[in-house]
């Protein structure tokens, strides 16, 4: 009976170390389990070489040499971070948290017309200087009227964060008015229906209707401007076309008496971070992707979690 019990003993242990023995083994080099997903992480050991053959002897794939902090990035499992966690040859890890570079303060302008004029098909070549632009779209006699915006007050390299047009209306109806991008230069002082009034992108920048008399109405433009500004797309203005037929609506052009009754542009913006990295990066990619500390000054706040002898010497 005791020969039984010893023997049902020694087959019960035997079956626990095969067990433990499977738990411990390590997984295939480079092979995730499928509940661990990789994760970014910076880790830092003792010497270059020593950091990154112990993470590819975890299996971890290594997504960038980081030579100056002795340290590697790299996508590791959860497993594969504790497993060089408990390491001697690895000093630090921690996550390669993202940066995102800050825009400038929202800034502002007001862009006047600086010209306008209204195109009639019955008089295809009449320059037509008044200061009332008339719009409508009928057969034999349509009338359109143009605007041309100066941005210089905008920086080519200005972020668009949002661009309205306004017009004075001063004859309204109830039908919707197209904005189109404007396609070729015109003068003032030569332009008329023949040789402009075809001269837009069918594409409709914008729409608004003209319901009342006597105030502004306005438009969305922002995607336009953004390309006027950062030179995509020449300016060469708006062009106003009804989007029905026999209904005529008028507006004010930039020689309207009262001044505050004129067309305009209002656009915000905001600036580019003042870097030539301005993407969305990795803090690992910052070693290798252009910050090399030529002609950049850099702010440094010492955690105490980092060592490295070069932080140790003074350089000018």
């Amino acid at each position: 009976m005791k020969k039984q019990s010893l023997k049902l003993s020694f087959l019960w242990l035997a079956l626990t170390l095969v067990l433990l023995a499977a738990a411990l083994s390590p997984r295939p080099a480079g092979r995730l389990q499928a509940d661990q997903p990789a994760t970014s992480f910076i880790v830092q050991g003792r010497d270059l070489t020593t950091v990154a053959n112990r993470v590819r002897g975890v299996g971890g794939t290594i997504t960038h040499e980081l030579g100056l902090i002795n340290a590697v990035g790299a996508q590791l499992s959860a497993d594969q971070q504790a497993r060089l966690a408990r390491d001697p040859r690895v000093s630090y890890i921690f996550p390669d948290r993202q940066v995102m570079m800050a825009a400038g303060p929202s800034q502002s302008v007001t862009a006047p017309a600086v010209a306008s004029r209204w195109l009639k098909q019955a008089a295809s070549n009449q320059n037509l200087a008044d200061t009332e632009l008339l719009v409508q779209e009928k057969s034999g006699d349509s009338t359109r009227a143009i605007f041309r915006f100066d941005l210089a007050a905008v920086p080519a390299d200005a972020l668009i964060t949002s661009a309205t047009v306004s017009f004075w209306v001063t004859q309204d109806n109830s039908s919707p008015v197209n904005v189109h991008r404007i396609t070729d230069s015109w003068s003032e002082s030569s332009v008329n229906w023949g040789n402009t009034a075809n001269d837009f992108d069918p594409a409709v920048v914008a729409s608004f209707t003209p319901i009342s008399n006597g105030q502004y109405v306005s438009a969305q433009v922002t995607n336009l401007i953004q390309q006027w500004v950062g030179g995509t797309v020449a300016n060469h203005g708006l062009m106003l076309v009804s989007a029905a037929s026999q209904q005529e609506s008028k507006y004010t052009g930039r020689n309207w008496p009262q001044s505050n009754q004129r067309p305009y542009l209002t656009i915000t913006y905001t600036m580019p971070p003042d870097t030539t990295y301005s993407q969305l990066v990795g803090a690992s990619q910052l070693h290798t992707q252009g910050i090399a500390g030529d002609n950049v000054t850099v702010a440094v706040v010492d955690t105490g979690l980092l060592s490295h002898r070069g932080l140790n010497t003074n350089r000018h």
